[in-house]
């Protein structure tokens, strides 16, 4: 492992031109997140002004060739505050008048599996959808994690771009930062779900946020997806810096 600045930023260059080709790209990102890891581990390279910012530029390509371009935050944030209105109000008439028979009749036993349960679920995830970037804001701005962009992730999820200088000089704030976003999630899930239970005696919020809990773990455990999975690799490079700094301080 080269503790010499120059040496990882001579690698980058090489990614940067790995990146614009279509049949080397896979390739060129597995080379930088590499990179990225070796450099989370020894962050005394990250002294460098010109690695940091190298690191950032190839990210963003890399970011540009997978999502495209960014939108500003700012409508990132109105969009996401709107839809979390949608999604409060829907949950709201989903228990009480609903909001299907609002136009049509239906039997009792279908009207209570389609407002009760299935608008329920539906409201649900629409407030973990606003919800979940809008922590991702608020707790990177107190970790000093900037997000700069807001974007449509996979699956048409809507997502906040990291400033990525930002997250690679964070240190261990970063599982600090994906630890609060996990519990965020889970928490746009239970609220509502205390709320079914408790004014209306519906255990389907309760249910669902078990589920998104539990699949969540399942994913990031096995699959290595998700915001549990984040916490796992950042807590094992946490733990192997602190090998590595013990190591150098015997040898010196």
């Amino acid at each position: 492992m080269s503790l010499n600045p120059d040496y990882y930023t001579k690698q980058l260059k090489e990614i940067q031109q790995e990146l614009r080709e279509d049949s080397s790209f896979h390739y060129g990102c597995k080379r930088f997140y590499r990179i990225i890891g070796i450099l989370k581990r020894r962050p005394e390279l990250l002294s460098s002004k010109s690695l940091v910012n190298i690191c950032k530029k190839t990210s963003d390509e890399i970011f540009k060739k997978k999502h495209g371009s960014s939108y500003s935050i700012v409508y990132g944030l109105i969009w996401f505050i709107l839809l979390m209105g949608l999604g409060a109000t829907l949950f709201f008439f989903s228990q009480t008048s609903g909001t299907i028979t609002f136009f049509f009749t239906f039997k009792p036993s279908i009207k209570f599996f389609i407002d009760n349960i299935a608008m329920g679920f539906l409201s649900q995830i629409i407030i973990l959808g606003a919800g979940f970037p809008i922590s991702q804001f608020v707790i990177g701005g107190v970790l000093g994690i900037k997000l700069e962009g807001f974007y449509i992730g996979h699956m048409s999820q809507p997502c906040l771009k990291k400033e990525f200088s930002s997250y690679l000089l964070a240190g261990d704030k970063r599982i600090l930062f994906f630890g609060l976003t996990f519990i965020s999630a889970s928490l746009w899930l239970l609220i509502p779900g205390l709320i079914m239970i408790f004014l209306w005696g519906n255990q389907t919020g309760l249910i669902v946020t078990a589920i998104h809990f539990f699949f969540s773990i399942i994913m990031g455990i096995f699959y290595r997806k998700g915001e549990f999975y984040r916490i796992i690799r950042e807590t094992k490079i946490s733990r192997e810096r602190k090998i590595l700094k013990q190591m150098y301080k015997s040898k010196t």
